[in-house]
């Protein structure tokens, strides 16, 4: 199944399809990066890396098969859009106030709150609160890892199906656990908005990455038990794809914020 995946990764259409994203979408990075776009920016270049023909995306141990990288690349695309509208809304009022003949509300507000005037304190909440959530999904990403690593070796004949299956309910226990730890954590009251409502929204994504990988397992496991019905492996196969697409909202919805408020966050391991 492997070797036809790369087969159909290695068409030269769709090569070229591949390439001509990642020309786009490094042109549309520049010109957002020389418009002081850094968001929106990164957010393309990470949409052309994760189609390049030449990588072999991993996340958590697990390669990305086409279809995870294709979809990986469309979220990426759609929130680099967005974060350029978002921006453009930003400066509009902006904009506004520079002009004497149109005043606005907003800009009294800008003189009381410079954007870039973020205490130390409130970066040590945004840090903290990342540091949290990498701890908790690593009690998930570890087992599962080993999980996909050894379905690896069972292909090959290292390692047998009672050996998966242990491994597998061992990270299943692990990643329903995380998404419960997950769900208790909080927003830190001292961010201010738009940040704060940010940070809630990308919790609520967080949490539903590794619920939909706790499902995930729970298939797998199902198909390990015998019911090896090629419903049930797709079934399992795009519960997979999605939980690794909803990891990469979680941690692109941190580093977004992390930019604007001018925070260092550690970055994340497998």
């Amino acid at each position: 199944m492997e070797g036809q995946q790369e087969s159909a990764a290695g068409s030269p259409v769709l090569t070229v399809i591949a390439w001509i994203w990642v020309a786009i979408a490094a042109i549309i990075a520049l010109a957002a990066a020389a418009d002081g776009k850094g968001v929106a920016a990164f957010l393309f270049v990470a949409s052309a890396a994760v189609v390049a023909p030449p990588l072999r995306t991993t996340f958590a141990g697990m390669r990305l098969d086409r279809p995870a990288r294709v979809g990986i690349a469309a979220v990426g695309a759609l929130a680099g859009v967005t974060a350029i509208g978002m921006s453009e809304a930003a400066e509009a009022p902006a904009t506004a106030a520079a002009s004497p003949d149109v005043p606005t509300a907003g800009a009294e507000a800008s003189k009381d709150t410079p954007a870039e005037a973020y205490s130390d304190a409130q970066k040590a909440d945004l840090q903290r609160l990342w540091t949290e959530v990498l701890e908790i999904a690593g009690r998930c990403d570890r087992p599962n890892s080993a999980t996909g690593e050894a379905a690896g070796q069972f292909a090959s004949g290292e390692a047998s199906v009672y050996e998966i299956y242990g491994l597998a309910r061992t990270a299943q226990r692990a990643c329903a656990a995380a998404q419960t730890s997950l769900a208790k954590l909080s927003t830190p009251s001292s961010l201010p908005e738009p940040h704060r409502s940010k940070v809630a929204e990308t919790l609520q994504k967080c949490e539903g990455a590794y619920a939909i990988r706790k499902v995930a397992l729970d298939t797998l496991m199902t198909v390990l038990d015998g019911d090896q019905r090629p419903s049930q492996v797709q079934r399992y196969k795009e519960q997979a794809e999605g939980a690794q697409a909803g990891v990469l909202l979680c941690v692109t919805g941190f580093i977004e914020t992390g930019i604007l408020m001018d925070v260092e966050l550690p970055e994340a391991r497998s």
